[in-house]
C-alpha cells in the first residue's frame, strides 16, 4: 500500500511511502481530530493509495514564524 504526501499550500508532491500495513501512529494520523482527518486524509481504492495533505519544507519555512534571536542587541543593526 502506498501513502502519498502532497503540500496543502502549494500542491507540490512531497513524498510517497510504500508500506505493507498502514500504521496510523507511525504516520502521526492518530493525533488528528475527525475533522482534520476528513480534510487531510483520503483513500483511493482504485489505486490502493492513501493521500495525505501536509506542508512541504519550503512552505513551512516561508509561512511559519521564525524565532526571535536572543541577546542584548538582537534585532538592532
Amino acid at each position: 500500500m502506498k501513502v502519498h504526501y502532497t503540500c496543502s499550500h502549494c500542491g507540490e508532491d512531497i513524498d510517497t511511502l510504500d508500506m505493507e500495513i498502514l500504521d496510523e501512529t507511525l504516520l502521526g494520523l492518530d493525533c488528528l481530530t475527525q475533522e482534520e482527518r476528513q480534510a487531510m486524509v483520503w483513500y483511493d481504492a482504485a489505486s490502493n493509495m492513501w493521500y495525505i495533505q501536509a506542508m512541504c519544507d519550503a512552505c513551512a519555512d516561508s509561512l511559519l514564524p521564525r524565532p526571535i534571536p536572543a541577546g542584548p542587541t538582537a534585532g538592532f543593526h
